[in-house]
């Protein structure tokens, strides 16, 4: 085995082996809206793509079979990213809709690989896998090129709702908020660096026509970055890569409620117009009657202002200045509301 090849195949092993088990830790770590199980998801795709990179270099012919897996899973990475980003700034989950149309990019490209498999007798030949020659080489630049773009854009959402929740909340983090803020970015960038790599490795060999080892210790070193990024994290400050079940509110409300009593002299210093804040609290009151959010046990500030696309702050301003309340004692009004009626309804009385 060549230098260069020894030195992928060690990066590989030892990636491999410690994203495996940070997956599989991750998956079995509670956690309230799965949010660790899509971290565990990225992970468990980064250990597949490590795991067929190990092959092709020890030339094992598992490799010829993995692609199949692998490549179609590569359009999951940014989707993933993207949900676990969300449900930590701002607890949504990710509905079945949503599922099935990220997610189908990679089903069509697992049945697109079926049919390439049967009708070219080229991908069951491992040196072409190796050293991806003829058609196996263009599909190869052509499903990572998509995935990049797929992925990448996938990136781009998860930043924006980042500056979403810092423009919404602006001074107002804790110490855990800000240390969740750095860690989601750095999990972003770094991932990027890997799109980035993929991508421009692709090109050069693909389209620039220069000739470069199929497999290459560049890409291999972004791997276990990230790997060892999430176990850092993993190790140092679990609680800031997961929601855990303790956190029956998200730390901005808490926040919120114990500085309520200075909300009015922090206020004098907004924009918001006294018509717009009353405008806010029609399309809050409407929404509140209309869907009855407040039954949900798990409802909180930012998801609220999230549905009804208001920003966070305004949310809290409008309704700590137009009501006097903070956002526990606006949920609860409506709670006890609707318990008063149907103790009341004579028909409920058994």
């Amino acid at each position: 085995m060549l230098g260069l090849d020894l030195l992928s195949a060690n990066i590989s092993l030892i990636s491999l082996s410690v994203s495996f088990f940070v997956a599989v830790i991750l998956f079995y770590s509670p956690s309230k809206f799965n949010s660790s199980k899509y971290l565990s998801g990225v992970l468990g795709i980064i250990s597949l793509i490590i795991l067929l990179r190990f092959c092709v270099v020890i030339k094992m012919n598992l490799a010829i079979y993995l692609v199949i897996f692998v490549f179609p899973l590569l359009f999951f990475i940014g989707p993933l990213l993207y949900f676990y980003t969300r449900v930590s700034l701002f607890q949504k989950i990710a509905h079945k809709k949503e599922l099935s149309l990220y997610f189908l990019p990679s089903i069509l490209t697992f049945f697109i690989f079926l049919l390439l498999f049967y009708f070219f007798p080229e991908f069951l030949d491992f040196k072409n896998i190796q050293y991806q020659l003829g058609i196996v080489g263009l599909t190869t630049a052509i499903i990572i090129s998509l995935a990049s773009l797929y992925c990448g854009y996938f990136c781009f959402l998860s930043l924006r709702l980042i500056k979403l929740y810092e423009v919404e909340l602006k001074n107002q983090f804790s110490s855990d908020e800000r240390g969740r803020l750095v860690w989601l970015k750095a999990l972003i960038v770094i991932i990027i660096l890997c799109i980035l790599t993929y991508f421009t490795l692709t090109t050069i060999i693909y389209i620039g026509g220069f000739k470069l080892p199929p497999i290459t210790p560049i890409e291999g070193i972004f791997q276990l970055g990230l790997v060892y990024l999430v176990l850092f994290y993993l190790i140092r400050k679990p609680e800031i890569i997961s929601i855990p079940y303790s956190d029956t509110k998200l730390i901005i409300d808490e926040h919120l409620s114990l500085t309520q009593q200075t909300a009015q002299p922090k206020y004098q210093k907004q924009t918001l117009s006294d018509l717009e804040r009353k405008n806010y609290l029609i399309r809050i009151q409407k929404y509140m009657n209309d869907e009855k959010p407040f039954l949900d046990e798990e409802i909180t500030l930012s998801l609220l202002a999230f549905k009804l696309n208001i920003p966070a702050h305004h949310f809290s301003m409008t309704i700590n200045i137009e009501l006097s309340q903070n956002f526990f004692q606006f949920i609860n009004s409506y709670r006890i509301t609707t318990a008063k009626l149907l103790l009341s309804d004579p028909g409920n009385k058994n």
